[in-house]
């Protein structure tokens, strides 16, 4: 973790798997596709806490598109229902009430941590 960041790449990229679940499944009250040990560990509010190995870095880069080819699925097959449960209000407020605009504010937010990820490379 470069001086002046409380992240690093890694955590970027799962954090933003880890958003993405919990807005578009857990949050529609759909089972969600990725573990909760993964969920807990780069979830809104968490930091790195260990170094992670190649097996990770690869099993990021799988889940990466593993999570776009489901989402775009499992929207598809109409699994999600058409409002919210409970509309959601996110940190930068942003009020999702429907799975379409979670999938918009999703884009967002990978936006957010491609640029930080784009930050942190400049100091490894």
């Amino acid at each position: 973790i470069p001086i002046g960041f409380n992240n690093n790449v890694i955590w970027n990229i799962a954090q933003v798997i880890s958003t993405a679940d919990i807005l578009a499944y857990k949050l529609n009250n759909v089972p969600m596709r990725m573990e909760m040990d993964f969920i807990d560990t780069y979830k809104k509010g968490t930091k790195p806490k260990a170094m992670v190995d190649e097996k990770f870095v690869d099993y990021l880069k799988e889940i990466l598109i593993q999570q776009v080819d489901g989402l775009e699925a499992d929207y598809e097959s109409n699994i999600f229902p058409s409002q919210m449960p409970t509309p959601y209000t996110t940190s930068s407020n942003f009020k999702l009430v429907s799975i379409d605009e979670v999938l918009i504010f999703n884009i967002n937010h990978e936006g957010m941590h491609y640029g930080a990820v784009a930050s942190l490379l400049k100091f490894i």
